[in-house]
């Protein structure tokens, strides 16, 4: 009979043999689906790589500002590997609902299924929960704390911090702010940064992601869009190279088109137009050596220090710039890894010429203390050999000139 291992698909520990479905790992508490503790089981990599994604998800969820785009691929990583995870499961449900696809948002929250495995998974899900609800999730946000809250007293300190957000985020309504903030969704974190800083000076805005979250996209949306272009009193675009991708889900083209017609007042902040100009300044002016180097920190507050204070006309304060990846065009790559190659090989030639010329020091080296070595031995040998033959000599001639002996 074959013998399944069950790992903890949150801490990797053994899990004993369950009869149900669920199993309760005794190191850290969380309750397990089997089917997904068998898998983890099986590949003996799972739990490494599945421990990785779930510190990037914290740390992704942590952020101040979410970068959403991120949060879904994570998450969907770990749903790969993993089959159920709580945590993965809602955050990617979130993603979708930030970019105004709420079915799988809703059907998370009203999931029977959807157990929280230990106390710090609840609390985490809870609170993002609170931070984004909206007036029409009220009857499921009760259903999701009736699902996985016991505690009576804690279900209603949930609602009532539920209700509070639900109260603030009525305020912003689907129009007449001061500022319509256009962007695309992978902008979403600088967006949410202009923002801030606008409202923290007293000046309105009206931002997709929060003021029409309780819309699907299509033909709805679009009106809400439309009236809130037209009620504010300057269109702000976000500009980046993302912005003008033509794909389906790209509501800046639309946008931009709308405030044209209704005649806008304008502003456009070029985030990526300043921030490549100062990388391309900074690594054009750097060695390969010192780009590569650079990536202890270096090389960003070099990037920093480019861009200075170009971004505060804007009211943004610019607080770090990081570097995923350099890459070369096509019609480049060729020649620099050929120079590279070269490069390499003229240190492998120096690094040989310089080993044989030791070697050679210390063959010639060997050579002569060999030489002293035998030269000492050969005479230190004729020295014996003298010794003896007069030792012999002498025992000789004592038995000769001995009569007793003769």
């Amino acid at each position: 009979m074959e013998t399944k291992t069950l790992r903890c698909t949150y801490c990797g520990a053994r899990l004993n043999a369950a009869t149900e479905d669920k199993a309760t790992c005794p190191y850290c508490g969380s309750v397990n689906y089997i089917r997904f503790a068998e898998k983890t089981g099986k590949d003996s990599g799972a739990q490494a790589k599945l421990g990785n994604l779930r510190e990037r998800l914290k740390e992704c969820v942590n952020a101040r500002y979410h970068d959403f785009e991120e949060m879904k691929e994570i998450a969907d990583e770990i749903l790969d590997i993993n089959g159920y995870d709580f945590e993965a499961k809602y955050f990617y449900a979130l993603a979708l609902k930030k970019n105004n696809k709420r079915n799988k948002y809703i059907e998370f929250l009203t999931d029977e299924k959807n157990l929280a495995p230990n106390a710090a998974s609840l609390e985490l899900v809870m609170r993002n929960v609170i931070r984004y609800a909206k007036e029409n999730e009220r009857s499921v946000i009760r259903r999701f704390v009736e699902i996985n809250v016991a505690d009576s007293l804690a279900r209603l300190e949930y609602m009532d911090e539920a209700d509070r957000q639900i109260e603030r985020a009525s305020k912003n309504f689907h129009g007449g702010q001061d500022v319509f903030v256009c962007h695309k969704s992978k902008d979403g974190m600088i967006a949410e940064t202009v923002v801030n800083r606008l409202e923290s000076e007293g000046i309105t805005c009206f931002i997709s992601e929060r003021n029409l979250e309780d819309l699907e996209i299509g033909e709805k949306f679009e009106r809400a869009l439309v009236k809130a272009i037209s009620s504010t009193k300057l269109f702000l675009l976000i500009s980046s190279y993302a912005a003008f991708d033509n794909d389906s889900e790209n509501y800046v083209l639309f946008e931009m088109e709308e405030a044209r017609k209704l005649k806008k007042p304008n502003a456009e902040f070029r985030i990526d137009a300043i921030v490549y100009n100062s990388l391309k300044n900074v690594i054009s002016s750097l060695s390969q050596e010192e780009v590569i180097s650079g990536r202890d920190g270096e090389l960003a507050k070099a990037i920093m220090d480019n861009i200075g204070d170009t971004l505060s006309q804007y009211g943004i304060k610019l607080l770090a710039v990081e570097t995923k990846s350099l890459d070369l065009p096509d019609e480049n790559k060729k020649a620099v890894y050929e120079r590279m190659i070269s490069e390499r090989n003229n240190i492998a030639a120096t690094y040989q010429a310089e080993g044989q010329e030791e070697a050679k020091e210390i063959s010639n080296k060997t050579k002569a203390e060999i030489i002293v070595m035998q030269s000492e031995a050969d005479a230190g040998a004729a020295e014996i050999i003298a010794k003896g033959e007069a030792e012999y000599m002498r025992i000789l001639s004592e038995t000769y000139n001995n009569p007793e002996k003769a």
